[in-house]
């Protein structure tokens, strides 16, 4: 554990793997940390103009804490678990092989923009039991989203286009309900939530956008870049790619390293809720933690040849989803809409061409791409 200003005003930051497992479960730790986030945006009463998005983040299942954490975590883990039971798999994976069937012998694609964020973007829609007319609109304001809470110095700027976008997906969601363009349905996620005591009155609208926004960010901006990361890691290491080809019984690890190897989402952040020691070091109420969860799910004191990329590998005790009471709730959904497109690659026996030079994130929160030129060959 080391002290860095390279985060907000200064941060703790935990970059090995035991001490990190204890982070995320620690009492003195917690993830409330959406308030003291906005107030150090820059400029000087610039947060005064950001609580509308203060507001949200402060409801999301995310940020949340103790009992209302636990009733919201377990209303929407109940949610998506009735979406995914009713039918969903099969759709998905009728989606899945149209979007990798089209792609097939087409000279160069970008892997990004129509495979890894289509494949997620639908998925969640029909979760939640809406459709969108307009695709980059929502991906505009999820990478809005995204560019904020990927910057290690808060900025007003980029704060205020991340309060935009969410203010706007909250007025498509409020749009969708008063018009009842929704699928009505117990088995969808939103119409669910409408039905239920946590989030049915109007009362309680601000906590259902968030949780909706919360959704499908987070089952979209993860899972595009889970997705994308696979495609890279076979063609920067093409004979794992003819390694799992030959035995596709390895699909399971495949994924877990790619999730270890690649993280997609590379940290995490608690603030210190009372003074307490670590390690020697004394931490104060209020500092920021800073889990390094890619440096974590390298640590040679837990993973043999951590630097090597190896589909084979025993070990799946990997943070990328995080540990303890804030998990991801869309891990489930994520794994399995990559172990599906890895079927359908290994399935078709396609192999991966990478062409031109892909243009790596810049956003130090995501590890992902925003273009991956490749093609997608299968043998004659």
């Amino acid at each position: 554990m080391y002290w860095s200003t390279k985060y907000s005003k200064g941060a703790w930051v935990i970059d090995d793997y035991a001490t990190s497992k204890w982070a995320l479960t620690s009492p003195h730790f917690s993830a409330q940390r959406a308030s003291r986030w906005l107030t150090t945006a820059e400029l000087a009463n610039a947060h005064k103009r950001l609580g509308p998005f203060k507001d949200l983040l402060s409801e999301s299942v995310v940020f949340l804490e103790d009992d209302k954490h636990k009733a919201t975590r377990k209303r929407l883990v109940e949610c998506l678990r009735a979406a995914m039971s009713a039918g969903f798999e099969c759709r998905l994976r009728l989606m899945v092989a149209e979007t990798i069937n089209a792609a097939v012998g087409r000279r160069a694609i970008d892997v990004v923009r129509e495979v890894a964020q289509f494949i997620p973007m639908m998925s969640i829609c029909d979760l939640l039991g809406i459709t969108i007319e307009n695709r980059e609109e929502f991906i505009d304001w999820c990478k809005s989203i995204s560019e904020f809470l990927g910057e290690p110095i808060e900025l007003y700027d980029s704060a205020l286009r991340a309060q935009n976008a969410a203010l706007a997906m909250t007025k498509f969601f409020n749009t969708q309900i008063h018009s009842n363009n929704f699928i009505h349905d117990d088995s969808k996620i939103l119409f669910s939530l409408l039905r239920s005591d946590e989030f049915g009155g109007t009362k309680n609208r601000r906590a259902l956008f968030a949780q909706l926004g919360t959704l499908f960010f987070g089952a979209y901006e993860t899972t595009q870049n889970l997705i994308s990361n696979a495609f890279w890691a076979f063609s920067e290491f093409p004979l794992e790619y003819e390694k799992l080809k030959a035995s596709p019984y390895l699909i399971d690890s495949v994924i877990e390293e790619i999730l270890r190897y690649f993280s997609p989402v590379q940290y995490t952040g608690r603030v210190i809720l009372s003074d307490t020691t670590v390690n020697g070091l004394h931490l104060k109420r209020g500092e920021l933690i800073i889990v390094d969860i890619a440096k974590a799910n390298r640590d040679p004191a837990i993973f043999d040849n951590p630097n090597k990329f190896d589909i084979a590998r025993v070990e799946s005790k990997h943070l990328a989803f995080g540990y303890g009471h804030h998990f991801c709730i869309g891990s489930r959904l994520s794994v399995l809409e990559l172990k599906i497109v890895l079927q359908n690659l290994i399935g078709g026996a396609i192999d991966l061409r990478r062409l031109g030079k892909p243009i790596p994130l810049t956003n130090t929160l995501y590890k992902g791409f925003s273009c991956l030129p490749m093609e997608m060959v299968r043998p004659l």
